[in-house]
């Protein structure tokens, strides 16, 4: 003769936390390594953007030399010809 179970014994109250926990950590991992993937894929963007930006700023400042190194080049230019007018007119 099969024994009942009384459900509402604390064994069976206790087997059915136990059944509801597992299923929960289950449940819990499972959207936790979906959302460890989802970070490694933003990780990666931002790593990419990152490197695009660093280029950018590179080249705003190599092209920041270049104009002040232009603009010493014209204006010392500029002055060495005014010394020499001058020097030739006087």
């Amino acid at each position: 003769m099969a024994e009942e179970v009384n459900l509402k014994s604390v064994d069976a109250m206790f087997a059915t936390l136990i059944a509801e926990s597992k299923s929960n950590h289950a449940a819990l991992m499972t959207r936790l390594d979906g959302q460890d993937s989802e970070l490694k894929e933003i990780k990666a963007g931002v790593k990419k953007t990152n490197g695009r930006v660093d280029k950018l700023e590179d080249e705003s400042k190599a092209r920041k030399v270049r104009y002040a190194t232009l603009f010493s080049v014209a204006s010392a230019a500029g002055a060495a010809i005014v010394w020499l007018a001058e020097r030739a007119l006087s």
